[in-house]
């Protein structure tokens, strides 16, 4: 069989598979008796046996089975791999597979390019159509808004290098009811996507949500593909408010989208595994970490049972969101538990030396340095950046990551001369990566100030302003890490003894503290450090009343029983 005759035969397998394909989801599996080539039948046809076991209420398994044995007879490669496309076609009809999954499958068992399995596809829409007029006569070409009409509409503009507006696409959705849910399904998939269409969740949820509504209203409750549509249709809407970061309309839904698959299929598949992955995660972002647990659990047992092995990518990244989830709760040593199997399945599968063993390294190192067990942690934060500067090299952010948690753990340690060389050189690389004025660089800029302190407060000082000035370009007002920024800088200059410049930085300070740290012990020490100020450049009226503003906090804050009684010597100084 030369290539041309391969693609020839595939392109008509495809053709009607596609055809069929939507034809048993509107109308049932029952819908393609009538269609059924008795010829091709009688010679033990793939496609063809396959759809009279179906319609004849054979098990999937059995046909699975029956269909296989068949094709291990032939020996023609080329022939071979043709009835497998067909057997796969029977099986994936069989499930109700929308039709995007369901020509990306096809395409994907042959050399052949999904754009120009996509091309046969709409040419298969003519079959497809030619099918339904025998059997509705009603049914008008106008009246079912096609993947083709999209894309031709999309295509208009895209030539034009300009985006439809809201009035435009809803003219193109200005459908027959009973089946527009199929064409506002898509362009919110659009909206969603932001393909060929402004991104916009808000206006993918309100077209996903009247998708919903008419599909609901035609449901045949004995009809899966109607039941595989409104699950369809809950999973994207709950995808969709998660990104917008409305976490419990998003659970609502997609717990109803599981429900419907579950009943739907059989076995557990792939669009089971992320509705559950998608569960978890919600569950998480709302800090309900035991019920993110389970259903990260549920998600691990599905893939476990679609891919038969514990050994694989994706259940190492459900590990290690678990562990993140112990990690919040502050329950380390379950935390380390997943981690560690996460790294087992990374290392057997990817070796000590990619990125995603780099990453679970750098996760259970941080996992130590929460617990202040800093050799452990420098130990694993080593292994983290071998790792990923042999994967992306020494200038990569990922690998100066786990330089600056080198840098912590030697900090913690009182190695500050090790820490400062770390920090160094996390500064140059920040500036290679993300530019001088980046908060990464901020960080680093400080947190090398924080260790010149002891023993060079100039060169302190000149650190903690680089770092103040980038936060001053980059931060918001009332960012927090700006008035740390003040705070520090201002205890450099109070140290050098310009008490005019300290002062002024933290007023700064104390102005932002009172923004986001209410009544607490933060602010108690903002104003005390400012009476300090005051009371060096010897303004004891000043320094008296911020001293007393921060003797009323600690008065109400238990443990500062001894912050209170300093403060009380320090109003009486002043007075």
């Amino acid at each position: 069989m030369t290539e041309k005759e391969f693609e020839t035969e595939y392109n008509k397998i495809f053709e009607k598979a596609m055809a069929m394909s939507e034809k048993s989801r509107r109308e049932g599996l029952l819908a393609l008796d009538e269609f059924i080539d008795e010829k091709l039948l009688r010679q033990r046809d793939i496609m063809e046996l396959g759809f009279r076991l179906t319609c004849d209420g054979t098990d999937l398994t059995v046909i699975d089975n029956i269909l296989t044995n068949i094709i291990n007879q032939e020996t023609d490669k080329e022939k071979k791999l043709l009835k497998n496309v067909q057997k796969n076609a029977v099986l994936m009809i069989h499930q109700g597979y929308n039709k995007g999954i369901f020509a990306l499958s096809l395409a994907s068992n042959v050399k052949i390019g999904f754009d120009n399995a996509m091309k046969v596809y709409l040419e298969a829409n003519k079959l497809m159509k030619i099918l339904s007029d025998k059997t509705d006569e009603e049914d008008t070409e106008d009246s079912i808004l096609s993947q083709d009409e999209i894309e031709r509409f999309l295509q208009e503009y895209i030539t034009k290098g300009i985006t439809p507006s809201y009035d435009e696409v809803n003219q193109l959705l200005a459908k027959d009811q009973e089946y527009n849910a199929e064409g506002k399904f898509l362009i919110a998939q659009r909206y969603k996507e932001g393909n060929g269409l402004p991104l916009d969740y808000e206006r993918a949820l309100e077209l996903h949500h009247e998708a919903l509504e008419i599909r609901r209203e035609n449901c045949n409750i004995d009809n899966s593909y109607s039941k595989i549509n409104i699950g369809e249709s809950c999973y994207y809407i709950g995808l969709c408010y998660h990104e917008i970061k409305e976490y419990s309309k998003a659970i609502q839904y997609l717990l109803e989208a599981l429900e419907i698959f579950n009943q739907i299929y059989e076995e557990k598949n792939g669009l089971i595994i992320d509705n559950l992955c998608y569960i978890a995660m919600c569950y998480e972002s709302l800090n309900d970490l035991e019920k993110a647990i389970e259903y990260y659990n549920q998600t691990m047992a599905a893939d476990i049972e679609v891919n038969g092995t514990e050994d694989n990518q994706g259940i190492s990244v459900f590990l290690n969101k678990i562990s993140d989830c112990y990690i919040k709760s502050e329950d380390y040593k379950n935390a380390l538990m997943h981690s560690e199997k996460a790294l087992a399945i990374r290392e057997k599968l990817n070796g000590t030396e990619c990125r995603e063993t780099a990453y679970v390294y750098l996760k259970i190192a941080q996992n130590y340095e929460l617990q202040q067990n800093y050799e452990n942690a420098l130990s694993f934060y080593n292994k983290s950046f071998t790792a990923y500067e042999k994967a992306n090299g020494r200038d990569d952010d990922e690998t100066n990551n786990s330089c600056i948690g080198i840098a912590s753990c030697y900090e913690s340690m009182g190695d500050i001369e090790k820490a400062l060389s770390y920090y160094l050189d996390a500064i140059t690389v920040n500036e290679k990566v993300f530019g001088k004025d980046h908060s990464f660089t901020a960080y680093t800029y400080f947190k090398a100030a924080d260790c010149y302190w002891d023993t060079d407060k100039q060169k302190s000082l000149e650190y903690y302003l680089e770092a103040l000035n980038i936060r001053k370009k980059i931060c918001d007002e009332d960012d927090p890490d700006l008035s740390l920024s003040y705070n520090n800088a201002g205890s450099a200059y109070y140290s050098l003894g310009n008490y005019k410049e300290a002062l002024k930085n933290h007023l700064k300070a104390l102005e932002l503290k009172k923004v986001h740290c209410k009544e607490n012990d933060m602010l108690a020490f903002a104003y005390n450090k400012t009476g300090r100020d005051y009371e060096a450049l010897e303004d004891r009226q000043n320094a008296a009343k911020f001293y007393k503003e921060a003797l009323l906090i600690y008065e109400t804050l238990e443990g500062s029983e001894k912050e209170a009684e300093e403060t009380r010597q320090a109003v009486k100084r002043c007075e």
